[in-house]
């Protein structure tokens, strides 16, 4: 087998698209970027979660208060 692959590069056989990923994979160059891209999208998601359960329970004591409001009527 090494006699086959003299010569050639060890990755050859590889497709243009999975030769593109272990580049890619290798590079770090925008690993920063990438990085702070996830976080943003993870804060973003735990402030949506959290403002949906916040924004229910406001719901739920402006709903209960107006209820009581008009009982009073």
């Amino acid at each position: 087998m090494a006699g086959r692959l003299k010569g050639r590069r060890p990755h050859a056989e590889l497709g243009l698209p999975a030769q593109v990923l272990k580049l890619l994979w290798r590079e770090e160059a925008g690993q920063d970027l990438v990085e702070y891209g996830l976080l943003a999208i993870l804060l973003s998601l735990a402030a949506i979660t959290a403002m949906t359960g916040f924004g229910r329970t406001i719901n739920s004591v402006f709903s209960g208060a107006a209820a009581n409001v008009t009982s009073l009527s």
